[in-house]
C-alpha cells in the first residue's frame, strides 16, 4: 500500500524509516528518561519519509502519548525537490 508514496522519495536519495509503533515505543521506553527518549526518536524526526506501521493496534503506555505526538507534529514539512 505505501510502495506507490515511497518509490518516488526512493528514487531521489531520501532518507526512509520504516518501524512498527510498539518497536518504537519500547526503544523510547528502554531508553530511560526524557533525554534518551529524545536521542532515540532523533532519527525518525529527521527522516524524509517515515511509516510507523501498526500505529493504533496495541494500546501504549499512556507516558509516550506526548513523545508519540512530537514525533509526528515536529517532522518537518519539506516539498519534494522537482
Amino acid at each position: 500500500m505505501l510502495t506507490g508514496a515511497v518509490a518516488p522519495v526512493v528514487a531521489d536519495r531520501s532518507l526512509v524509516r520504516f518501524t512498527t509503533t510498539q518497536a518504537l515505543l519500547t526503544r523510547v521506553l528502554r531508553a530511560g528518561g526524557l533525554a534518551g527518549g529524545a536521542k532515540v526518536v532523533k532519527p525518525s524526526i529527521r527522516s524524509d519519509l517515515l511509516d510507523l506501521d501498526e500505529f493504533g493496534l496495541l494500546a501504549a503506555d499512556p507516558k509516550i502519548g506526548p513523545l508519540l505526538c512530537e514525533v509526528i507534529a515536529t517532522r518537518p514539512t519539506r516539498r519534494r525537490r522537482s
